[in-house]
């Protein structure tokens, strides 16, 4: 005997509308607070760049892309080493609130000096 199928697919539009919540957002309508978000795309379209102008807004709050980014503390997972996001700090400002976190399994190169061996 079929048992009643509770999922939201068939419902009247009333019925989700209904049930709706408020979601709180990082970045209105992209980023949701409390949710995991990857950032995936092919090399060389701009990721790095989205996510240094995001970071840069969270700061202080702002525009971006034409939709409100609200200020508050960030973790950063990325495969790049601090050094790296260091350099792209000025003239963006990320502010003391960025949490960079270590990405498991990830290869994390070393900035050497000319003189190192």
């Amino acid at each position: 005997m079929p048992q009643k199928d509770d999922r939201p697919i068939g419902r009247t539009n009333a019925v989700v509308a209904s049930q709706r919540c408020v979601i709180p957002w990082i970045w209105e309508g992209v980023l949701a607070h409390g949710a995991i978000t990857l950032l995936s795309a092919p090399e060389k379209v701009g990721k790095t760049t989205l996510l240094s102008l995001l970071l840069d807004r969270r700061h202080a709050g702002g525009q971006l892309l034409g939709r409100m980014v609200y200020p508050g503390k960030t973790v950063l997972c990325s495969e790049e080493n601090d050094a790296l996001w260091a350099l792209r700090q000025p003239p963006l400002d990320f502010g003391p609130d960025l949490r960079p976190a270590p990405v498991p399994g990830a290869r994390l190169s070393k900035v050497r000096s000319a003189s190192a061996p």
